[in-house]
């Protein structure tokens, strides 16, 4: 840390103060948009069946997803420290719930990259014709480590970049389907009969499946000390981030539906291969696994670049071994850094995803709701904190952004209790072992790299 030239600003945390407003809306449309984008449109279209429903059900998930992006604008605004919502579960309900937010988000996190991982391995061994998946995993997680040990400016380039590509991707093959597409797609397909049971299951379905395809905005406000102004600029960034997304989203849709019906797309795993190869023809899966590579890509590389920071915050409060407080001259945390990549690579070399998924999303919504209420009770125990944002329709937004996420996470246990007693056992695990580290935590008192 001591031999980065002294004009370089810095946080409290070591880190380096260099992100811009566009730089965190890279961050948010990056991670945001995934290959969820790229399989869910089929999901969604198989449930609902028709074009005005379809668009509709992406419209109420951006609603969903705007309005928890302002919930955590007022929080990063008040609390723009480092690590993001790990540290606005502890500074409401203590170190204990600190330790369980905080590491059920490494946990998840992690999984969710090593997901990421194996299926950039499986795209590039259908690029190349042979391969393994599981080798190829783990070299794309040691070269995300290895950019992000350089530090914070490369992998901002980077960043930068690959969000740069994917908007452009998207915004080719949705210009494409309306160019070349016939429009047949939007004449409304005969209603197939259904009970009211069966329609509001396919409305839940659609809805679960949208709002986790909008799901990662969040990511930004783990960034509250890389970026310049975090108070002002980072709930600009997660409210402009996030339309960015919806109009993308709903843009993509409708090309889709452009060019296929929606009985069309409900059989498809990958829609986008569909639309290209209805408008240009059978050869071109190359170029869309590419594309898809790259859309992968920029998602992987924010979970290599937020991960270590919510260990380095937890470190910094007694909660993670203390080496993972140390920062490099060039605004990498190291240590954070390799444990991070230690959980992502062991979970990539762990096999099948398809179950830890469901558990995943069981264990984001419940930590996201204890985000949602520590926002009431930081209201009520820390009417001193400087507030610069304050979520509008206060306290009826956060209230029915919190509603919905006892509603999903309820559809979730009907349809699959055992998911949920899965992830309800995991969190019980961490509070367990996080015990003696929120005992430790209290003595020792706040720590000393706080905001500044």
């Amino acid at each position: 840390m001591r031999d980065a030239p002294a004009a370089e600003a810095r946080s409290p945390s070591g880190l380096l103060r260099i992100l811009g407003f566009w730089d965190g809306v890279a961050v948010v449309v990056g991670v945001t948009i995934g290959s969820g984008i790229l399989r869910t449109p089929g999901i969604v279209a198989g449930q609902l069946g028709r074009p005005g429903l379809i668009a509709a059900i992406w419209v109420l998930g951006a609603l969903l997803a705007l309005g928890a992006a302002l919930c955590l604008a007022e929080l990063v605004a008040q609390l723009p420290r480092v690590g993001g919502k790990y540290v606005y579960a502890r500074e409401a309900f203590g170190p204990l719930t600190g330790f369980v937010a905080g590491w059920s988000e490494i946990v998840s996190r992690g999984m969710t990259a090593a997901a990421k991982c194996v299926v950039i391995g499986e795209y590039l061994v259908l690029l190349a014709g042979r391969g393994s998946v599981r080798g190829l995993a783990l070299a794309a997680a040691l070269a995300f480590a290895a950019l992000h040990w350089t530090g914070l400016r490369p992998v901002r380039a980077f960043q930068n970049t690959a969000t740069f590509l994917k908007v452009a991707i998207l915004l080719a093959v949705s210009a494409l389907g309306f160019a070349l597409g016939s429009g047949f797609s939007w004449e409304l397909p005969p209603a197939a009969p259904r009970t009211a049971l069966q329609a509001l299951a396919a409305v839940a379905i659609s809805f679960q499946v949208v709002s986790f395809t909008y799901y990662g905005y969040d990511e930004a406000t783990k960034l509250g000390e890389e970026t310049r102004d975090p108070r002002r600029r980072l709930p600009r960034v997660l409210a402009v981030g996030v339309l960015a997304v919806t109009v993308l989203y709903l843009l993509v849709n409708a090309a889709f539906l452009y060019v296929l019906t929606p009985a069309e797309m409900a059989g498809s795993t990958l829609v986008a291969a569909d639309v290209a190869s209805r408008l240009a023809g059978g050869r071109v899966g190359a170029l869309v696994t590419a594309a898809a590579l790259v859309v992968l890509a920029g998602s992987l590389n924010v979970n290599f670049l937020t991960l270590p920071r919510v260990g380095l915050a937890m470190a910094q409060d007694g909660l993670a071994p203390r080496p993972m407080t140390a920062v490099s001259g060039s605004g990498a945390p190291r240590t954070a850094l390799a444990v991070a990549t230690a959980v992502i690579v062991v979970a990539a070399l762990a096999g099948s995803f398809q179950n830890l998924v469901l558990v995943i999303m069981s264990i984001v919504l419940i930590v996201d709701g204890t985000v949602i209420l520590a926002l009431f009770r930081l209201r009520r125990t820390r009417p001193d904190l400087e507030r610069p944002y304050r979520v509008p329709l206060y306290p009826w937004l956060p209230s029915v952004v919190l509603a919905v996420y006892g509603a999903l996470l309820a559809g979730i246990a009907v349809s699959l209790p055992w998911v949920v007693a899965v992830a309800v056992g995991v969190l019980a695990l961490l509070a367990v072992l996080g015990l003696p580290f929120a005992r430790a935590s209290r003595a020792a008192g706040e720590s000393p790299a706080r905001l500044g």
